[in-house]
């Protein structure tokens, strides 16, 4: 069953009685994004990512290249768990950001990735492997710009932030500068 978001979160936020926002979120009424925050919180996981996905899949304000993504990569994971790839073949279902043997003692779940860290544990295998997920994510996520201003930015000049320039692949397509 779906339910409307903004419903779940009106009333996770008025706490399911019908109450009023103030006094849930410190400092009284909160944002619609406080609002879907706590219902978000307040709901069972699985709940909360299927409405995302939908909300992902139908949304008619994001890009339709989001909504094609989000529906065919949704469909192909649904398959591949119905037909148990998962036990043949859990790679497929594995972070590709994770690193593969931690160097420390904390759990995997515990530490922060940092792009210094994922660019040397990809090697030389980095700007093959993890561009194409960046893209991805991008593609699922957008930038806060609507396709045609995408489209716009694509052919002009694009500076990365200074920690990130030496990993950035080269605009004309060539293999990546080490980085310093």
């Amino acid at each position: 069953m779906s339910f409307s978001l903004s419903k779940i979160a009106l009333t996770a936020a008025r706490g399911g009685t019908g109450g009023t926002l103030t006094g849930h979120l410190p400092g009284g009424p909160g944002t619609h994004a406080d609002m879907l925050r706590l219902a978000l919180s307040k709901l069972d996981v699985d709940v909360a990512l299927t409405e995302i996905v939908h909300f992902l899949q139908h949304d008619e304000r994001l890009p339709a290249r989001t909504r094609k993504a989000v529906q065919f990569l949704h469909g192909l994971r649904q398959q591949m768990v119905h037909t148990k790839t998962h036990a043949t073949h859990p790679e497929l279902f594995d972070c590709p950001l994770a690193p593969s043997a931690p160097d420390s003692a904390q759990s995997p779940s515990s530490v922060a990735y940092s792009f210094r860290d994922i660019r040397s544990s990809y090697g030389e295998a980095f700007h093959e492997t993890f561009w194409p997920v960046f893209r991805a994510f991008n593609c699922v996520l957008p930038a806060h710009a609507p396709e045609a201003a995408l489209q716009a930015t694509s052919t002009s000049k694009r500076t990365a932030p200074p920690g990130v320039s030496a990993f950035m692949p080269p605009a004309d397509g060539t293999a990546g500068r080490a980085p310093p």
